[in-house]
């Protein structure tokens, strides 16, 4: 059989080469270099949700070029000028994934290195939100020289500007100068209007700290951020320690909790059920058992919200 010996990654198709090249089988297979990892950070270009529609979008005004076209390098325009690192791979795309520039030292858009296509490392049972301009985890495989990219999910930045609904890390340092300068002022000096615009919008500016391209020009040149995200105030909801809390991007989720829109005294809850103790003082007095419950919301808050946008 012309196929002994080889595994799944000698199939003949672009990503079965691609993902194959070079590997040693067979006898030698005590001679192979196992497959190395890493992780990187990087910044998100665009999300392809559905490669069936994307790769199909005409990008030229005849019409007759498409972003297939172009990312696989099928195709040259001389108006349309974006390329990605792995092309190979771009007709074979998984649903939900990304563009992203890689912005560690030494193999950044900085660095003179075009983006990578990255594969979602969670199946579809657990499709993750993300947008274009958020920072986000990476791994690079390495199977002797061929690399292969996966996203792992949005990194989180500190609590002045994680945000649900888009989170930009470059707000970082103006946001947290903003707010010492605030604390040591014993909260009686107004920011510089500059300094606090900087620090609550979704940065626009033309600079960005780890990437050549702006944020301006990222938003503009993504399919997903201009059809497919809504930016939105979302208020933020804490957990507790054994909850199960899923949340989308636009104030809806689904939180697995306990009990805590009943009064104790109408779901009769017993805190020493299920602990063995007799006396209910020997027992935490918050605990709830057999109090399970699912919550499933949307438009969370949404008078506040209102009221202040009308004040």
């Amino acid at each position: 059989m012309a196929g002994k010996g080889k595994d799944y990654r000698f199939l003949k198709s672009a990503l079965g080469l691609f993902a194959g090249h070079g590997l040693l089988q067979g006898e030698d297979d005590k001679l192979e270099k196992g497959v190395e990892s890493r992780m990187l950070t990087g910044i998100v270009d665009d999300v392809i949700s559905n490669p069936y529609t994307y790769l199909r979008k005409k990008v030229d005004a005849e019409k007759t070029l498409t972003v297939g076209d172009i990312l696989s390098g099928r195709k040259k325009s001389k108006d349309v000028n974006i390329g990605i690192q792995n092309k190979d791979l771009i007709d074979s795309a998984p649903i939900n994934s990304i563009i992203a520039q890689v912005i560690d030292p030494g193999v950044s858009s900085k660095d003179g290195e075009l983006p990578v296509l990255c594969y979602p490392f969670f199946p579809p049972h657990l499709s993750l939100p993300l947008k274009p301009g958020e920072y986000v985890w990476l791994i690079e495989c390495d199977v002797k020289g061929a690399k292969m990219y996966y996203w792992m999910c949005r990194q989180v930045g500190t609590i002045h500007v994680d945000d649900l609904n888009h989170t930009n890390m470059e707000r970082i340092v103006s946001a947290g100068s903003t707010f010492d300068n605030f604390i040591k002022s014993e909260k009686t000096k107004k920011p510089a209007d500059d300094l606090l615009q900087a620090s609550v919008t979704l940065n626009n500016s033309e600079e960005v700290t780890n990437s050549k391209t702006s944020f301006a020009k990222v938003y503009a040149n993504s399919n997903a951020y201009r059809s497919e995200f809504t930016g939105e105030p979302v208020p933020r909801l804490a957990k507790d320690c054994a909850d199960l809390l899923l949340q989308g991007s636009n104030n809806s989720g689904i939180h697995l909790t306990t009990e805590k829109f009943s009064n104790p005294e109408d779901v009769s809850l017993e805190n020493k059920k299920y602990t063995g103790k007799t006396n209910a003082d020997e027992c935490l007095p918050t605990r709830k058992p057999d109090s399970s419950a699912i919550d499933i919301f949307v438009k969370r808050k949404r008078d506040s919200l209102d009221a202040i946008l009308g004040s």
